[in-house]
């Protein structure tokens, strides 16, 4: 009763404000409720969630290999969202296509500064 109750009222008032931060809002909720669901019906769908993807963060138990992999993991990360970073740049002239290009500008210097940071942890640790 209650999300029904919360999902009329989010879309009462992106009808009088037609307002996008409203129409996110009801989005993220939607998405949350989905994923708590599918949580629920399907409980590898939570495994799947929560799997290790992508470079490992935990520093201070990684070898220099781990160190080194993570960090070129990381720099590729930032050469795969550059060309994303450029062209939102291009057309920054909508607050929408702004918002992105912000996002992305984050995301890059985020994967710039870990993946650096990375390798040179790699490269000051002693051989265990």
């Amino acid at each position: 009763m209650f999300h029904s109750l919360l999902i009329i009222i989010l879309l009462i008032l992106f009808i009088f404000t037609r307002s996008w931060v409203i129409l996110s809002m009801i989005g993220l909720y939607l998405l949350i409720n989905l994923l708590t669901i599918l949580g629920f019906i399907y409980p590898r769908f939570g495994v799947f969630l929560f799997r290790h993807r992508g470079p490992r963060t935990d520093v201070k138990y990684m070898t220099k290999h781990d160190l080194y992999r993570s960090g070129v993991q990381f720099l590729i990360l930032a050469i795969l969202i550059l060309p994303f970073l450029i062209i939102s740049g291009l057309w920054a002239a909508s607050p929408i296509l702004m918002g992105f290009q912000f996002v992305f500008s984050i995301l890059f210097l985020m994967f710039i500064v870990g993946g650096i940071y990375l390798l040179l942890r790699g490269l000051i640790r002693k051989q265990r």
